[in-house]
C-alpha cells in the first residue's frame, strides 16, 4: 500500500510541476515585458522550449552590458559569441521559412537535424551569444549531451533580442 501512496505523489508533483511556472528560462518573460511581441513555449516532463522575442521602436535601444548582467544573475553563463552578416543566416530555413538551428556548429553549417524547426524573427546582421544555462539538451536515443543550451540573438540595430532556450530529449 505504500508503494502505491509514493508513486501517486511522484506523478502528482511532476503534473503539478510541469503546468506552473517553475520551467525553465521562464524568468526572461520579466525582463522588459512591455517590448515583448512573441512569446513560444514548450515544456514537458522530458523536455521543451522557450523562445521569446523582443522589439523596440523608435530611438530606444537594448544595452548588452544590461542583458548579459540579467543573465548572469538568473545562472545563465555566457561560453560564446559570433557575429553574423544575412547571408549565412538566410540559409537557415525550412519550407521557406527562416528558423534557428540549434545545434549550430562553428564550421558555418548548420546540422543535419534541426530540432523542432525553431523559429527566427531577426533578419537583419546579429551577434550571437551562447549560454550554458543548468540544463542539459539530450540526443534522443544516445548518452550524448551538451551543456550549451541558451542562445541571444541580438540585432546590430540593439532594438530586436530572442532568446533560445531548448533543454531535456
Amino acid at each position: 500500500m505504500r508503494i502505491k501512496e509514493v508513486i501517486l505523489l511522484i506523478i502528482i508533483s511532476i503534473g503539478i510541476i510541469s503546468c506552473t511556472k517553475i520551467s525553465p528560462a521562464a524568468f526572461w518573460l520579466n525582463y522588459k515585458k512591455d517590448f515583448i511581441v512573441k512569446e513560444l513555449n514548450n515544456q514537458g516532463p522530458w523536455g521543451g522550449y522557450r523562445i521569446i522575442h523582443w522589439k523596440i521602436k523608435g530611438n530606444e535601444a537594448f544595452e548588452k552590458s544590461d542583458i548579459f548582467n540579467y543573465a548572469k544573475d538568473n545562472g545563465w553563463i555566457l561560453i560564446d559569441s559570433c557575429s553574423y552578416n544575412t547571408k549565412l543566416p538566410n540559409s537557415w530555413s525550412f519550407l521557406g521559412k527562416a528558423i534557428f538551428p540549434f545545434n549550430y556548429n562553428k564550421s558555418n553549417n548548420a546540422d543535419n537535424q534541426i530540432n523542432d524547426k525553431l523559429p527566427r524573427y531577426i533578419y537583419s546582421d546579429f551577434d550571437l551569444y551562447s549560454f550554458r544555462t543548468g540544463w542539459l539538451l539530450v540526443e534522443p536515443g544516445t548518452d550524448e549531451s551538451i551543456e550549451k543550451t541558451g542562445f541571444i540573438l541580438f540585432s546590430k540595430s540593439r532594438q530586436e533580442m530572442t532568446i533560445y532556450h531548448l533543454w531535456g530529449e
